[in-house]
């Protein structure tokens, strides 16, 4: 009678220890998801700013810059512009192929890099994107502790707005 009452309390701390390690496993999948949902929602609130701000360039009249600041995923090294449409080239056209193995057909902005499971690519309208990726396509712009600067400018006889460094 003695074994069997020694048996049974091991088999209930063992019990016990797996369930632990059941909760502590899903707890941090929990976290983790949620914290991709708040890069999401950055992701979302970056596209909206930006969006905004170059909607506002684009209603005024010519001869405007001013540069903006926005905050982003601290993951993401870059944020490109970049025209598909023409070939890569300047500082950084090694980037290009890479960009454009993962573009997402009518997106002019992608996050580098790259991250499964997140938005990685926009469609940012009103933006002179052959102007803007005329010295270098893609246009990569580094991010500092998960901000970026950039300038938006209209320029005279341009009805879009052209992003710089």
């Amino acid at each position: 009678m003695k074994k069997r009452g020694q048996f049974q309390m091991s088999f209930g701390i063992l019990f016990s220890v797996i369930l632990i390690i059941i909760f502590l496993v899903f707890g941090f999948y929990v976290i983790q998801k949620f914290l991709g949902i708040q890069e999401d929602v950055q992701i979302g609130k970056f596209q909206e700013n930006l969006q905004s701000n170059i909607d506002k360039y684009w209603k005024i009249s010519s001869g405007q810059s001013e540069e903006y600041t926005y905050n982003v995923p601290i993951e993401i090294k870059y944020v490109c512009f970049i025209d598909l449409e023409s070939s890569g080239h300047g500082a950084y056209d090694d980037l290009y192929d890479e960009i454009k193995f993962y573009k997402k057909t009518g997106n002019n902005v992608y996050f580098y890099p790259e991250v499964e499971g997140r938005t990685n690519s926009l469609d940012i309208n009103h933006v002179d994107i052959e102007s803007t990726t005329e010295t270098n396509n893609p246009l990569c712009l580094k991010t500092r502790s998960g901000e970026i600067k950039l300038r938006l400018e209209k320029v005279q006889g341009n009805t879009q707005v052209i992003v710089k460094t």
